[in-house]
């Protein structure tokens, strides 16, 4: 049996990964803008902006399925980009969960999706990785983000 804490969150962070991933795809989710992924934001059905976490904002050295990925930028317009790779993407918190959405990379049609737990020192950590998944080849792992600015 799940624990039921366990059980909520993981329903909040799935809500989380369809309303990023309908954003990423240009789709409408309640009310939003038509306007380009990159400067549209996010509305709630009552028409209220969904806010970033201002603590999430920054530059990070990541590490996807242990390996050192380089750099990535989470910008205060919600997008996010790697210095190392072609990734990029949107990103949306709720509370203290994280999530990236990548749909630029790999030669997924699915696109990737991030989740991690925003914390002081960064995205999750490596005691207590955030979860990652690339639909399209059945892939998932571990991964977090150790905050640099």
């Amino acid at each position: 049996m799940i624990p039921r804490t366990t059980s909520r969150r993981w329903g909040g962070a799935c809500a989380l990964v369809l309303l990023l991933s309908g954003l990423a795809l240009g789709g409408s989710v309640a009310g939003a803008s038509s306007r380009t992924p990159a400067n549209r934001p996010t509305h709630i059905s009552s028409g209220h902006l969904i806010q970033n976490a201002a603590s999430a904002i920054g530059t990070y050295e990541w590490f996807v399925a242990g390996a050192d990925d380089g750099q990535i930028t989470l910008s205060s317009d919600g997008t996010w980009s790697s210095a190392s790779h072609c990734d990029a993407g949107s990103w949306l918190t709720q509370k203290s969960t994280i999530a990236l959405s990548d749909l630029t990379c790999g030669g997924d049609p699915t696109g990737e999706t991030f989740m991690a737990t925003v914390g002081k020192h960064g995205l999750s950590s490596s005691k207590k990785p955030g979860s990652f998944l690339y639909p399209y080849y059945s892939y998932s792992g571990s991964w977090y983000a150790i905050k640099l600015s």
